[in-house]
């Protein structure tokens, strides 16, 4: 620290000692993790140490489910975003025409922030086959907690996300969403 003091040619910007010595510990804490991560584990099953491929795997797999939940994750609030945006400007047109559902989209407004992000359902990434063509589509599993009303009434701002009086110009068109039978894996 001393020498930095008196270089006139040093162009860094003034720190602390303590500042410095901070980020060489969370430096050197990454780094311990990291390391101990790739160190091969007993396997109870086998009854021997992991061997290197096993090790890889085992971290790989690892690090592909923490990117696939934060995937997930941010696909959720998108879609609750959405949900707020589209239940915002339904409220603020039929407030407009004084609608008689008014009270009702009130509600979902209601019901979509009480639900929040993990109220949202999982949309799993696959394709489908229509005609000659594959296309990308979201299967949407069923919440199993969820009464199927709450189910029915996100159905309905749903379907007005996608009204053209409604819906954000710009960007792709919305992927499609299948629903299906299976279990959403969100849990509340």
């Amino acid at each position: 620290m001393q020498r930095r003091e008196n270089d006139s040619d040093c162009y860094l910007p003034d720190v602390s000692e303590a500042y410095v010595v901070g980020l060489l510990r969370q430096q050197l804490t990454e780094s311990r993790e990291q390391w101990a991560k790739w160190q091969a584990r007993w396997n109870e099953e086998k009854g021997t140490i992991e061997t290197p491929e096993e090790v890889s795997l085992r971290v790989l797999n690892a690090d592909d489910k923490r990117k696939g939940s934060s995937r997930l994750r941010s696909r959720a609030l998108r879609k609750l975003d959405t949900r707020r945006r589209t239940v915002k400007k339904v409220i603020a047109l039929k407030t407009e025409a004084n609608a008689e559902d008014l009270e009702a989209w009130k509600y979902f407004g209601e019901l979509v922030e009480e639900l929040g992000v993990d109220g949202m359902s999982e949309d799993e990434e696959a394709v489908e086959k229509i005609g000659n063509v594959t296309i990308p589509v979201f299967k949407v599993g069923v919440c199993e907690w969820r009464a199927p009303e709450i189910t029915e009434y996100l159905g309905y701002i749903d379907k007005e996300t996608r009204n053209e009086a409604i819906r954000e110009k710009g960007g792709a068109n919305p992927t499609p969403h299948i629903r299906t039978q299976e279990p959403s894996k969100t849990q509340v």
